[in-house]
């Protein structure tokens, strides 16, 4: 029996903390940080947070609305199931990984390296 991403997040979501690991640049994946480094995040929810508690947590068939706090500041996020890589649960041994398509990180473009300052040579 295959469980859907979302089935798998609401039943881990009722034992506690859920983490969504998460293609940062994935097609529609909206509101995280462009400064938090890397390609990749992983998201925390969990329905007992005191402070600052997830009041917005909103999961249907398209995938996880809510706003998380980064750094002390809020922002509303939107995380697709396509751009979702994994699940995991805060118990240890609780997770599931999904194969990520071409499609969800078609948008996915990482920061250009710099070209190092290479040192000139002089005539003397």
């Amino acid at each position: 029996m295959i469980t859907s991403k979302k089935d798998v997040f609401n039943e881990l979501l009722e034992l506690g903390t859920v983490q969504l690991h998460v293609v940062k640049g994935g097609l529609g994946v909206a509101g995280i940080p462009e400064e938090i480094p890397g390609p990749f995040i992983a998201l925390n929810y969990n329905l007992q947070y005191k402070a600052p508690p997830i009041t917005d947590l909103r999961v249907d068939d398209d995938g996880v609305t809510a706003t998380l706090s980064f750094s002390q500041a809020q922002h509303f996020t939107f995380v697709p199931w396509t751009s979702v890589m994994a699940i995991s649960g805060e118990e240890p041994g609780i997770a599931v990984s999904y194969t990520t398509t071409k499609e969800s990180v078609a948008s996915f473009k990482p920061a250009a390296a710099k070209d190092p300052e290479l040192p000139r040579l002089r005539l003397v």
